[in-house]
């Protein structure tokens, strides 16, 4: 049976603008959507390693290695590697990507999860708000770690939906418990 032995984080290198009160500024995405801190708060879920790599495309992940990208990068990295496709769908949790396409990606994808933006927002700005964070993944493996879906069309999918737990209620916590039954399909 397979474990997770790693999450590797590929940002991209796409700047962003900050806009404050003296004037906007452009920093890189990995510093503006905090990667490096995430990094760390997976660290305190999973007992996997966790690291940010610079890259802007990845190869197709060892087995027990599961990798986040913000959309661009997964575009990326499938464009310049179209015959393994569905290798890298399988381990690719796609990160930051709009709430109306995280169901439709994971389904036509097959990914192994999608986190949406306003999700990662909410880690990143670290909200104190009551709802449970949620993320998007195959129902089989939500209901092996007894995670919730709502049955509305925009949330519930074929084979996937947008999964919450009571146990898990931050997204670091989320994700790790899930991607931890989730590697012992592949």
């Amino acid at each position: 049976m397979m474990q997770l032995d790693s999450i590797v984080i590929y940002p991209g290198n796409d700047p962003a603008t900050i806009v404050t009160e003296t004037g906007s500024e452009r920093s890189p995405i990995r510093a503006v959507r905090r990667f490096d801190d995430f990094s760390k708060a997976l660290s305190e879920s999973a007992s996997a390693e966790i690291r940010v790599d610079d890259g802007l495309e990845y190869p197709v992940p060892a087995d027990g290695t599961i990798v986040l990208c913000r959309p661009d990068v997964f575009e990326r990295s499938i464009s310049h590697q179209s015959d393994r496709v569905h290798a890298l769908s399988a381990r690719t949790v796609v990160v930051d990507i709009v709430r109306g396409y995280a169901l439709e990606w994971c389904e036509r994808l097959s990914l192994a999860a999608a986190i949406e933006s306003d999700q990662y927002f909410r880690w990143q700005a670290d909200q104190r708000i009551t709802d449970r964070a949620s993320l998007y993944g195959l129902k089989e493996i939500g209901q092996s770690i007894g995670a919730v879906w709502p049955e509305v069309p925009n949330f519930d999918g074929r084979a996937y939906a947008r999964l919450s737990h009571e146990r898990f209620p931050s997204l670091p916590d989320l994700l790790t418990a899930y991607l931890s039954a989730y590697v012992q399909l592949l």
